[in-house]
């Protein structure tokens, strides 16, 4: 499989990508709708795309579409960590295409960032901001 899921002890659902293959983008799908209307708010949600290469059209299509489908739990954050700054364009592409009702999402290289700003006050409004340059700890 070309991702992993994995729960932190900050409640944070991490999906760590290892590739964007189409096969990759279908279960990742399917995992999703699988737990449709069992998240609960705050949801708090972090995906390491750092190595998996740049996101694809097909990702991009089926996340989109999906997004707009679920049932998504308000005060939603998303982070999505990417390699280096090449890759924040593309990042925010993705984040930019989300529906708001989505949530917030924001693109980070890095990863004690990205996790502080998914745990930090909710009030704190900002979507799909330039990443952050600090390298990865």
């Amino acid at each position: 499989m070309g991702f992993k899921v994995e729960l932190l002890p900050e409640r944070i659902i991490l999906f760590d990508f290892f590739d964007f293959k189409r096969e990759t983008v279908d279960k990742w799908a399917e995992h999703v709708k699988a737990q449709d209307g069992k998240m609960l708010a705050p949801l708090r949600v972090m995906y390491n795309f750092r190595g998996a290469g740049y996101p694809t059209p097909y990702l991009l299509k089926v996340s989109v579409v999906m997004m707009e489908t679920l049932q998504i739990p308000e005060d939603t954050r998303t982070a999505y960590m990417v390699q280096d700054r090449s890759h924040v364009a593309f990042g925010m592409v993705v984040a930019r295409k989300m529906p708001r009702r989505a949530g917030l999402v924001r693109v980070f290289i890095n990863q004690d960032e990205a996790k502080a700003w998914l745990l930090s006050n909710p009030a704190t409004k900002s979507t799909a901001s330039p990443a952050s340059s600090s390298p990865q700890s």
